[in-house]
C-alpha cells in the first residue's frame, strides 16, 4: 500500500490530531440536542436508585419513561 499524498504522514497526523483531542477534549453525549442536560438530569436522578441496587434498570426506565420521553422533546 502505498503512501496517500492527500493525508500527512502519520507521525504528523498523530501528533496533530490523536494526541491534541486526547490532552483537550471533553466528554459529551454522543448524540447532542437542546435538551440533553434536562434529559441527562433527569436519567441521572432516576438512576441513583439503581446504582444503590435498590431497583432494576428496567423498572426505573419503565417507571419514568413518559417523564424521560417528555424531557427528551422538551416539554
Amino acid at each position: 500500500m502505498g503512501i496517500n499524498p492527500n493525508f500527512p504522514p502519520y507521525a504528523d497526523y498523530k501528533t496533530a490530531v490523536v494526541d491534541y483531542a486526547m490532552k483537550n477534549s471533553k466528554s459529551t453525549s454522543w448524540y447532542y440536542v437542546n435538551n440533553t442536560v434536562d434529559f441527562n438530569n433527569l436519567l441521572s436522578s432516576a438512576l441513583g436508585e439503581v446504582w444503590t441496587g435498590t431497583k432494576t434498570a428496567r423498572d426505573v426506565i419503565s417507571a419514568n419513561l413518559n417523564a424521560l420521553k417528555n424531557a427528551w422533546q422538551g416539554n
